[in-house]
């Protein structure tokens, strides 16, 4: 979560106790949050884990779910993309990375989560997965089938050195989303765990109900479906700052 992000759930949690609210829960979908720390020491994950804590010490009924990539027809915010780039055929050169793992949950079962907490009042901070890992990389493959491409179609896009286009990027706009993407992507093939919490589905002996490998054999994604909007261009001149 960007600083923002943090401060408002601390605040949240705070506000919510003072007027009495019996069940509250926040979600936190990870491919949200702002991948990026100004911090010496601490990064964006130790941060906003800091944010999670204090929110929770803060008020008894609160639940935090940390959600996986989300997919499904309603499409989420890096599945489409991912969608869009495999029609254009180019992606950042971190989507092919085989160490950067994830369980992408579909949004339908990630509202069953939400409303189960809120059914079910409790404390405490869970992680919102689906049932299948796989590496960026293969997520990749998975949609360009569903796009119609062949496995491998897309290719890494060239791009400057990092702290130079990274220089340029925040001189002129700001931290723009493909970048963020990237460092999520980046920060999670490093092995810092960037998903927190105990499993949701073991916790509350429920099950996920849609499965990624399934769903994309089934979902032919439309060229028109996700290139109307954002545009690419919207991907690189909104800032997340």
């Amino acid at each position: 979560m960007t600083s923002d992000k943090n401060n408002f759930l601390v605040a949240t949690s705070k506000l919510a106790k003072k007027h009495g609210v019996s069940s509250l829960v926040a979600v936190a979908p990870v491919e949200h949050d702002l991948a990026y720390s100004e911090h010496d020491t601490k990064s964006w994950v130790e941060l906003r884990a800091e944010a999670e804590a204090t929110a929770l010490a803060a008020n008894k009924n609160l639940t935090i779910l940390s959600s996986d990539l989300v997919f499904g027809s309603r499409e989420g915010y890096l599945t489409p993309y991912i969608a869009q780039s495999a029609f254009a055929g180019k992606l950042p050169a971190s989507f092919f990375n085989e160490a950067a793992k994830f369980s992408p949950i579909h949004y339908e079962d990630l509202a069953r989560a939400i409303a189960h907490k809120l059914e079910n009042a409790g404390h405490g901070q869970f992680a919102v997965r689906g049932e299948e890992e796989l590496s960026i990389k293969q997520l990749v493959n998975v949609i360009e089938k569903a796009c119609g491409k062949p496995e491998g179609h897309t290719k890494a896009k060239r791009t400057l050195p990092f702290e130079i286009s990274t220089i340029i990027e925040e001189f002129f706009t700001g931290i723009t989303h493909d970048t963020n993407m990237t460092r999520l992507i980046d920060t999670q093939a490093s092995g810092v765990e960037t998903i927190s919490g105990a499993n949701f589905w073991e916790a509350s002996e429920l099950s996920p109900e849609q499965k990624l490998s399934q769903f994309y054999r089934y979902h032919a994604i439309q060229e028109l479906e996700v290139a109307a909007f954002p545009t690419f261009a919207a991907y690189k001149q909104v800032s997340l700052d």
